[in-house]
């Protein structure tokens, strides 16, 4: 066999193309054929395909959540109990967003600037569970003293 499987395949697209032009022309229509003029050969085109969906980002929700993020960080220190009713809503409105890391360890820093210490810690021990190789994570454990559990200790 001089062309294997290509030799098989080019051959079996061939006779699907020839048994539709038949078809069409049988039935008295030129519908899915068109006509090569370059090389007087007639083809069958499959019918043409959707247009692909187009995955548009919720770009409102992203900015909104950004902005809420400028206000946080604005807050930490000078309002800390204010900062820490927007996390806590920023929390239930965007649970798995890309800012969930930053929000968290903003909630450490809050607690800390509201003197609410023993629950700064116990958020930064949830924030180390979470994020233990996380972009804060040096400075949780800098700002509360805790450091991520050893993975062989319960």
């Amino acid at each position: 066999m001089a062309f294997g499987r290509l030799g098989l395949l080019i051959g079996t697209i061939a006779v699907f193309a020839a048994g539709r032009w038949v078809a069409a022309h049988r039935a008295g229509s030129n519908d899915g054929v068109v006509a090569d003029h370059s090389s007087g050969v007639k083809r069958a085109l499959a019918a043409p395909s959707p247009a692909p969906a187009t995955v548009v980002a919720p770009r409102p929700r992203v900015d909104e959540e950004r902005s809420r993020m400028d206000e946080i960080r604005a807050m930490v220190q000078s309002e800390p109990s204010a900062a820490l009713t927007l996390i806590e809503a920023a929390d239930r409105k965007y649970p798995l967003s890309f800012f969930a890391e930053e929000r968290s360890s903003l909630r450490v820093d809050a607690l800390v600037f509201a003197d609410q210490i023993g629950l700064a810690r116990d958020a930064a021990e949830e924030f180390l569970l979470r994020y233990p190789e996380g972009a804060y994570a040096e400075h949780i454990q800098v700002l509360t003293g805790v450091h991520p559990r050893p993975v062989d200790v319960p």
